[in-house]
């Protein structure tokens, strides 16, 4: 019994002690994990080097623990540029990790052995090293990382002159990224393959592969990944000859391994740049990129970029008749290319040297590198055509198997026919019987049944054509009178509804002469409906009659400006007339009915356009008067514009919902044009917009003769219009303006516009990238919080497609870690919302550069620029703003309240609502704080605030 005790005792009290050390090796676990945590968040590497180091001489840690540390010193190194460092600490991890079993962790360091080794151009270590890593890989069956393995041995492959090898571990990868690889990966391995097409010289493919690339790496916005694509363009594009396009794309990604001090990919770049000068005949530039290649890849012991530069350097400095140095320099690149095993290079290599010693009268050696040189090329040349082998093999083999099976499917196919024709024939000769018996009997009976059998049919078939004529016929009807019942209904509920509040006296007496200007407004627009119905009325019964006389056509196109000029502006559209036409300018037309097509086309172009532009441009050619009206609107598909001139109806029922119409325009339109021997034709594109051109011909002569005149002088009008820009001291240039506010929109444009600047406005981020790749502006002006694309990521995209144009951050919020945070993303400047005048100007000064504008007079402009539309219209809106914000405090819709209050808080300050302002500010500020206490409190002072403007 006492024993049993004390066996009892002793197995408590190593279990007691055995979970002390498991909660001690716990603690230690967590400790280190917040040491190398600490060391990763330094930004010095050699600092964070030597804590690394530091903490790997503790004795505590175990070989598990160690081989943590050690991973994080193989990554320093490698970020150092210690290539050899990183692979002796990434052999510690491999030796660790075999001695303890830990497959998983043995093939990663295999595979990071191979990495550096090829980064140091070490290519037959390397392949060992990858080689080993796979091979456990695929024990483990860790599918993707085999797939990347094959694609870094192919590399490697490359670079020893393996052509046929590097194309299998290629297919290789590509085929298990089908399968289990994401779009990253995917792109990855296209880059490669394309990086194998342009060593094999097959450049077109190798661009075309390239870009393809690109486009992937822009969706995943892979920054690092995208820089070497652009790089590898470059090669390509100076391999196929296309220089220009070669120098931009290598300097592109110089830049940005510049700009990530990334001095391994900056060699690199550096050694491309002088192999392209070398091609352009530049030799001082090539040996300036060449040194610099040198220098820096020797540093960071990158073979690649140090053999390629020597190389680079030698060839320079040969064309330039310095052959004893580029044979030094040539023969420690050959040197530096036989070690590593690198075929393409050792042969360009040999190729130079032929050159170098047939110049040196050395006639035996440069034979001797000569032949050496066509040796590899065929060598190569041959791996090229076993590839194409191989191609032609599968494509056979497939073509073989294609075969095959079409002959089993006609085999099938013959045997049914032959089941087919004997029941046919069996079939046959019993209706024969059977026909021969009755045919005596029945034969009348039969003409007559077919006889009556034609006549119905083809009685169904004129009824269903009928059928379907009238079926169209309701339909063209039916759609008719919805539109025009929506058309007509809607001015007179405005007549009717008006008189009636008239007849009530709900109308003060003030107010007695706007009310009744509504009901003269929409009683023209009724009439206008009816005249078009009783036009097209006369048309069909050709009782329409011109009534032609001699008329100014100056006089016609001020009146449609003036028309159309302030519908323009309030939708936020520029509406231009332009013409070169000599003063007066008579022809012979019916005026009324030329108007009326002109402003139904105008009308049309501005109601289906959002934003962009609507241009009426006037030419005379051959004695032909033609009026373009251009629009930048949701446009036409192939089929609308089939039925764009067709009776009563819209491109598709969809328009007179969203648009409103009745449809009569354009086919009014078109019957008038051709009743004046003339035509309206038609070209659109969906989604960009329409040109509507009107073609009349001139019937007098005194037009022709003024037009004359008019060319001899177009040069001196030209001079004399742009001396009147300058006299105006106004800046001339075009801006894109970005705002989700219509009202800060229409402000911000009307003052721009004042000083003589054309202007594109978006509504949101998406909106103005497309308008510049439209027009490219001088200068673009981004609010930041818009919806769909905000103002930073719209930068984002206009920078990465090469706008090089300056781009300024306009937006309320002005704090100074605001602004800096904009200026760090790269924005050229900051405009604070309210406008400040003055500096509004400086900056428009700063961009226009090359004019001189007088500050105080653009000043002035601005200070007697109207906007008491834009304040009563600003107003008119904010009653909508006051009922969405009561509708989202029912709902609770805090997100919604806090965009709406940002909205609010800018446009408040540009109209200088400084109040207003700064409730909508205080409100948002809540509500990102999460403040919630006050914003039942702070939202009734908004309201009220609303109420007092108001």
């Amino acid at each position: 019994m006492y024993l049993m005790q004390q066996i009892l005792i002793i197995i408590f009290f190593y279990f007691i002690l055995s979970i002390f050390d498991i909660n001690m090796a716990c603690a230690d676990s967590r400790l280190l994990k917040g040491k190398l945590k600490q060391i990763e968040q330094i930004a010095d590497n050699k600092i964070a080097l030597n804590l690394s180091l530091l903490l790997s001489t503790s004795s505590s840690y175990s070989d598990h623990q160690k081989i943590t540390i050690f991973q994080q010193q193989a990554l320093i190194y490698y970020q150092l540029g210690d290539l050899s460092n990183a692979v002796d600490i990434a052999t510690k991890i491999k030796t660790l990790a075999t001695q303890h079993s830990l497959e998983s962790v043995a093939a990663h360091s295999y595979k990071d052995i191979g990495f550096y080794r090829y980064l140091k151009g070490d290519n037959t270590l390397a392949l060992q090293a990858y080689d080993n890593s796979l091979v456990i890989f695929k024990r483990l069956d860790n599918k993707l990382q085999q797939a990347n393995l094959c694609s870094n041995i192919g590399l490697v492959h490359v670079l020893l002159g393996n052509t046929l090898d590097a194309f299998t571990y290629y297919q290789c990868a590509d085929d298990i990224y089908q399968d289990y690889g994401s779009a990253q990966d995917k792109a990855i391995v296209q880059q490669n393959i394309a990086g194998l097409y342009l060593h094999l010289r097959h450049s077109d493919i190798a661009i075309k592969m390239y870009l393809e690339v690109i486009d992937m790496l822009l969706v995943l916005d892979d920054q690092l990944a995208l820089a070497k694509a652009y790089g590898d363009l470059g090669l390509a594009y100076k391999s196929s000859g296309q220089l220009s396009k070669a120098k931009s794309y290598l300097y592109k990604s110089l830049d940005f391994f510049i700009e990530q001090n990334s001095p391994y990919n900056i060699a690199s770049q550096l050694n491309n740049i002088a192999e392209m000068y070398n091609q352009l005949k530049q030799f001082d530039k090539a040996i300036i990129y060449a040194n610099k290649s040198i220098a820096l890849s020797k540093n960071q012991q990158h073979k690649n970029a140090y053999v390629g530069s020597l190389y680079s350097l030698a060839k320079a400095l040969f064309s330039q008749g310095n052959y004893q140095q580029s044979l030094q320099n040539l023969s420690l690149s050959h040197q530096k290319a036989v070690e590593m095993g690198d075929f393409q290079q050792i042969n360009k290599n040999l190729a130079l040297f032929s050159l170098i010693y047939a110049v040196n009268d050395q006639p035996v050696q440069a034979l001797s590198a000569f032949e050496t040189s066509i040796l590899k090329n065929n060598k190569r040349a041959s791996e090229v055509l076993n590839i194409q082998l191989a191609h032609f093999q599968s494509k056979h083999l497939m073509q073989q198997v294609t075969q095959l099976q079409q002959n089993k499917k006609l085999q099938k196919l013959e045997l049914a026919k032959n089941n087919q024709q004997r029941n046919i024939i069996v079939i046959a000769n019993l209706l024969m019987f059977f026909l021969i018996y009755f045919f005596s009997r029945r034969n009348a009976e039969r003409q007559l049944k077919t006889l009556l059998e034609n006549q119905v049919r083809k009685g169904r078939q004129e009824l269903k054509l009928k059928t379907a004529e009238l079926q169209k016929a309701n339909q063209v009807k039916s759609q008719f009178l919805a539109n025009m019942s929506h058309e007509i209904r809607t001015p007179l509920t405005a007549v009717i509804g008006q008189s009636e509040a008239i007849i009530c006296g709900e109308v003060t007496e003030d107010l007695i002469h706007k009310e009744v200007a509504i009901i003269h407004s929409n009683s023209l627009h009724l009439l206008e409906l009816i005249n078009n119905i009783l036009d097209l009325s006369k048309i069909e019964v050709d009782k329409l009659e011109l009534n032609l006389a001699h008329y100014d056509l100056h006089q016609m196109l001020s009146q449609l400006g003036d028309i159309f000029n302030e519908q323009a502006t309030s939708k936020g559209l520029l509406f231009k007339i332009s013409h070169c036409l000599p003063q007066p300018f008579d022809v012979l037309v019916d005026e009324l009915r030329l108007k009326q097509i002109l402003i139904n086309l105008c009308s049309n172009a501005i109601k289906f356009t959002a934003s962009g532009s609507v241009v009426v441009d006037v030419t005379i050619d051959d004695e032909l008067l033609i009026f373009k009206v251009s629009d930048t609107g949701i446009g036409l598909s192939y089929i609308q514009i089939q039925k764009a001139f067709d009776n009563f109806t819209q491109a598709d029922s969809s328009i007179s919902r969203r648009f409103g119409g009745s449809g009569l325009g354009l086919c009014l339109s078109e019957q008038l044009a051709k009743l004046m021997k003339g035509k309206i034709s038609l070209k659109s594109t969906l989604g960009q917009g329409s040109i509507f051109s009107l073609i009349l011909p001139i019937n007098n002569t005194i037009a022709a003769k003024k037009l004359l005149s008019v060319k001899i002088n177009s040069t001196n009008n030209d001079q004399k219009s742009q001396h009147s820009k300058v006299n105006k001291r106004q800046f001339i240039g075009k801006v894109l303006l970005a705002d989700d506010h219509p009202d800060n929109l229409h402000l911000i444009t009307r003052f721009l516009r004042s000083l003589g600047l054309d202007v594109f406005t978006a509504k949101n981020g998406k909106q103005a990238i497309d308008l510049f790749a439209l027009h490219h502006p001088d200068l673009v002006l981004l609010d930041i919080q818009m919806p769909e694309m905000d103002g930073i990521e719209a930068y984002n995209l206009l920078r990465q497609q090469g706008c090089r144009q300056p781009i300024y951050a306009l937006t309320a919020n002005a704090m100074s870690h605001e602004v800096a945070g904009y200026l760090s993303k790269g924005f050229d400047g900051h405009l604070k919302k309210p406008i400040e005048r003055q500096a509004f100007i400086e900056v428009l000064a700063k961009v226009f550069n090359k004019q001189q504008p007088n500050h105080q007079h653009a000043l002035s402009v601005l200070t007697t620029v109207d906007l008491s539309d834009l304040i009563i219209k600003f107003k008119s809106n904010l009653v909508l703003e006051q009922q969405d914000i009561i509708l989202y405090i029912k709902n609770n819709e805090v997100k919604k309240l806090a965009m709406i209050s940002h909205r609010i808080a800018g446009a408040a300050q540009m109209f200088g609502f400084e109040k207003l302002s700064k409730n909508a500010m205080q409100l948002e500020l809540a509500i990102k704080s999460n403040n919630v206490q006050i914003l039942t409190e702070l939202s009734q002072q908004l309201l009220e605030e609303i109420e007092q403007v108001l």
